[in-house]
């Protein structure tokens, strides 16, 4: 296994908003079966939303996933159901940027202004994150280290089918950019 450490990239997230003041913190989840990386995300959001006394399945704050052929529908599906549902969220993390990018439009077009009256973060740190407008806060994982080291290891194995390689779970790092704020009174 090669991949990035989504448990703890997910609870970064999740503390950022809370040092930020922010309780209500919604969270966009991805497709649950399709990968590890995003079952560990919405377990992270959970565990630590609990860990500082915040139920949010009891408060309607998990969006469960809504399957669409593009991400950024999905997102934006989701967060038009977190806004019909509940207007007291403060903050949204969104499982991927392109889920985030979804979300965004829907708060515009609710009359939400980012980050002044929700904030937004999400995991990927795709490239356009940066230039969005605000610039989206996410979560960094280092893509070219996990493609060098699973080709690497691809490589490896086909030298030698009998290879026992160790599992690589690389870290990530919370980019905190201008999508979020201290959370609104």
């Amino acid at each position: 296994c090669v991949s990035n450490d989504s448990y703890r990239g997910m609870q970064d997230s999740v503390e950022h908003l809370i040092s930020l003041g922010h309780r209500k913190i919604a969270f966009l989840e991805g497709p649950r079966a399709s990968h590890a990386d995003l079952l560990a995300r919405t377990d992270a959001y959970l565990g630590t939303m609990k860990k500082y006394g915040i139920d949010p399945e009891k408060e309607s704050l998990l969006v469960r996933h809504i399957p669409t052929e593009k991400t950024q529908e999905a997102g934006y599906l989701q967060c038009r159901e977190l806004l019909k549902n509940t207007q007291s969220a403060t903050a949204v993390i969104a499982n991927s940027d392109e889920m985030a990018y979804g979300a965004m439009l829907a708060c515009s077009e609710s009359g939400l202004k980012i980050p002044e009256d929700i904030s937004i973060s999400s995991f990927d740190d795709l490239p356009s994150s940066r230039y969005l407008n605000p610039p989206l806060t996410t979560v960094r994982q280092p893509i070219e280290s996990i493609a060098y080291t699973a080709a690497m290891y691809a490589g490896m194995m086909a030298k030698d089918s009998a290879a026992v390689l160790k599992n690589r779970i690389f870290p990530t790092e919370l980019i905190i950019r201008k999508s979020t704020a201290k959370a609104r009174d």
